[in-house]
């Protein structure tokens, strides 16, 4: 259990160290901090989308913008946020 908070731990740092070396003047792309995060932590079995919400709360704290660009890994379907979808 340590050794999951640790690994927890050492995202949420990495997460930070990205978006404090981002400038206040630049738009922040979430899918290049997901890219460049997983450069660094190629083993991360954190997931993008995860991240992605890591990333855009360290930098809405930092007053950075945000550019929610195309999230790799995740498929956009469409829908507003907090529309429920039934099978059909």
């Amino acid at each position: 259990m340590a050794s999951q908070f640790n690994v927890e731990r050492r995202v949420e740092d990495v997460v930070a160290g990205y978006v404090a070396a981002r400038s206040k003047s630049q738009l922040l792309s979430i899918s290049h901090a997901i890219r460049a995060i997983r450069t660094v932590m190629p083993n991360c079995e954190t997931t993008n989308r995860e991240l992605a919400d890591m990333v855009a709360a360290a930098a809405i704290n930092r007053s950075i913008s945000i550019s929610f660009d195309d999230i790799p890994g995740t498929e956009h379907t469409g829908r507003n946020l907090g529309e429920t979808h039934a099978p059909g």
